[in-house]
């Protein structure tokens, strides 16, 4: 299997290895207009950087996997519509819709993706969604090359966009909260290397713990505090600043900026 990659930034980059790393069949074809990066992603995975786009006419592409930032496609679509014409397309561009897509490339079967970073080392999350008009075989084997990746379908494209709110910001909340913990454990005295290891571990243990365990958040809280104890005292902070209500509009921001590229990108 041969895929084409066009962009090769962090995203990207993290899929590809991902699915070099489950997948020893494919061959894999990048591409950047600055070349470095397709350059250094090929190395990692084998592949072939090529130094323009009219040169992938002499490989025989099954996938081609569009990785650049949504604003790029009405510019990129006019200089290389003609190359991806009834050609199969796996698209990571956020709030990016098939009918956009397929208007821009010229073709019907599109599929949409939407990564996460922790899909680097085999531990991410991939809402994957296949337009009606996408021919059934086409859609089954791009199941089967993210089958290793957290595959969780999209019923539709709003519930992509809408998860995309989650599972792929979702890191970036994570690592917020754990640099909120780590710059407080500086302010008290703790070293780099203490405060670092102890907040991995912290992350690691309490998902491993989610994991293993059949209960709902709520209970896996309330199994951490008691009344009168120390843990308490700081849920009970939390909760009085409203953090569910700061998460929650943290999440509509997200969700309307999603909304405001759709309809930059559809004008």
């Amino acid at each position: 299997m041969n895929i084409a990659v066009i962009g090769c930034g962090n995203m990207a980059s993290a899929v590809v290895e991902n699915l070099y790393l489950n997948n020893k069949n494919v061959n894999f074809y990048t591409y950047t207009p600055s070349k470095t990066r397709a350059i250094d992603l090929a190395t990692k995975v084998d592949g072939k950087a090529l130094e323009s786009l009219e040169l992938f006419k002499d490989v025989d592409i099954d996938f081609w996997l569009l990785g650049f930032k949504p604003q790029q496609l009405k510019d990129f679509s006019l200089e290389f519509s003609q190359n991806f014409k009834d050609q199969t397309i796996i698209s990571m561009l956020a709030a990016t819709s098939v009918s956009s897509l397929s208007h821009s490339l010229r073709s019907k079967n599109i599929i949409r993706i939407m990564p996460n970073t922790p899909i680097r080392v085999n531990s991410g999350i991939t809402l994957f969604y296949s337009d009606t008009d996408t021919d059934k075989n086409i859609e089954k084997a791009a199941q089967k090359l993210f089958s290793n990746s957290g595959l969780i379908e999209a019923k539709d494209e709003k519930q992509l966009d809408l998860l995309t709110t989650f599972s792929g910001c979702g890191p970036a909340y994570i690592y917020l909260f754990a640099d909120t913990l780590f710059q407080k454990m500086q302010s008290l005295g703790f070293d780099n290397e203490q405060a670092t290891k102890l907040i991995k571990d912290l992350f690691m243990g309490s998902s491993s713990l989610m994991m293993a365990q059949d209960l709902s958040f709520n209970e896996l809280l309330n199994q951490v505090t008691s009344k009168a104890g120390v843990t308490i005292e700081a849920i009970n902070e939390y909760k009085s600043s409203s953090l569910n209500e700061i998460t929650s509009r943290a999440i509509d921001k997200a969700i309307a900026r999603t909304e405001q590229i759709n309809q930059e990108i559809n004008k």
